[in-house]
């Protein structure tokens, strides 16, 4: 669920994030659709490896 509301942020961000503009060519640069899905996705290889910390399997030798 946390992932997904990540990623729904970022799709947000990306679309309403400013846009810069460059020199006497006007070349628009979209900041927001560059860095927000690279921080969605860092954020989701964070919320990766932090449950597959907490998740532990029953370990099979404590049963006997």
């Amino acid at each position: 669920m946390a992932t997904l509301i990540v990623w729904l942020v970022a799709t947000m961000l990306s679309v309403s994030l400013p846009v810069v503009e460059t020199g006497t060519d006007p070349k628009r640069i979209p900041v927001g659709a560059i860095v927000a899905p690279m921080a969605a996705t860092a954020l989701t290889v964070l919320a990766g490896i932090t449950a597959g910390v907490f998740f532990r399997p029953p370990d099979a030798t404590t049963n006997r």
